[in-house]
């Protein structure tokens, strides 16, 4: 379980600042997407490609290290 902690705070730690700021916004702070948009200034559709990208990543990482 430690180790998978650590993949996982070394993979959100990888991520652009961006996407891991919505990423987090939504996993940690319960947004919607349009609460995010609006957070960090941006329109939804923004908000909604790097939750995506996020997510795609930190999939294809946990993956590839789990």
């Amino acid at each position: 379980a430690r180790e998978q902690a650590h993949v996982l705070l070394d993979a959100l730690a990888s991520l652009p600042t961006a996407q891991r700021e919505a990423f987090l916004l939504q996993a940690e702070g319960g947004l919607s997407v349009a609460d995010i948009a609006q957070t960090t200034g941006v329109a939804l559709e923004t908000a909604k490609s790097r939750l995506r990208y996020a997510r795609a990543t930190l999939r294809q990482t946990l993956e590839a290290c789990l």
